[in-house]
């Protein structure tokens, strides 16, 4: 029952050896342009005002807890014995997942923290796990595989999923793909 969940560590790895076969640049600029156009504001830039140790420390708690929240989502669902339900959620963070992958692909972007480094006018310094957290994901994400955001993308099918299905637990989820989802904004 659990293999497929092993796997997307490895599959998104190996993702990166294909990032840039079809294209040998990146689109950050569009998606920059982009975000721009829809919102009057660079988002991680905006995000700056509200940078403080606590709200830092915060939003890399947020963006690693996408770690626990599979396993712990279906977890739910397969100590309940309710494994239908297992088998439907793992498949929904599937197709989330190789959605997600096909358009690193497609679409290869490296993200805010690369591109945009040099416009931050501040550290995000946080209090006590801030530095595990950053050098954890330095060293294992991949410069090009940011969009669509798989963390976002696994997050709200996850909540869909217990919206549907676990209504009293969906807002512990709201809550927290909500604070997930702002991390992946927040400049990480």
């Amino acid at each position: 029952h659990w293999y497929l969940i092993l796997c997307f560590t490895f599959i998104y790895r190996e993702t990166g050896y294909f990032l840039h076969i079809i294209f040998p640049y990146e689109f950050d600029e569009l998606l920059i342009n982009l975000d721009y156009q829809l919102l009057g504001i660079h988002p991680t830039l905006w995000l700056e005002k509200l940078i403080n140790p606590w709200f830092t420390e915060i939003m890399h708690l947020s963006y690693a807890s996408y770690w626990l929240m599979i396993p712990l989502s279906c977890g739910l669902f397969f100590m309940q014995g309710k494994l239908n339900e297992f088998h439907k959620l793992l498949l929904g963070i599937c197709i989330a997942f190789y959605i997600s992958f096909l358009m690193f692909i497609i679409f290869p972007a490296a993200g805010p923290r690369f591109v945009m480094a040099s416009q931050h006018s501040l550290d995000l310094k946080g209090i006590l796990l801030t530095d595990y957290f950053r050098t954890f994901i330095n060293e294992t994400g991949l410069r090009g595989g940011c969009f669509p955001s798989s963390h976002v993308a696994v997050a709200v099918v996850i909540l869909k999923f217990f919206s549907a299905h676990q209504k009293r637990l969906s807002y512990f989820f709201f809550l927290w793909v909500t604070f997930l989802s702002m991390s992946t904004i927040y400049g990480l």
